[in-house]
């Protein structure tokens, strides 16, 4: 598996998982760098359209 569609796959997933990655998928860490997180979100946004899902 790609590693760009293991990170939106784990993006749309684990929302739902009873673990501490909840908390990071729904508020992300405010660092100068881009983290698997906010980056899989702004891909998402910008390569992925609506109906894919």
């Amino acid at each position: 598996m790609r590693t760009s569609t293991a990170r939106e796959r784990a993006y749309h997933k684990w929302p739902t998982s009873k673990t501490w990655i909840v908390d990071l998928i729904k508020a992300p860490m405010k660092a100068r760098m881009a983290t698997w997180v906010t980056g899989s979100a702004r891909w998402i946004k910008k390569f992925c359209s609506q109906d894919s899902n």
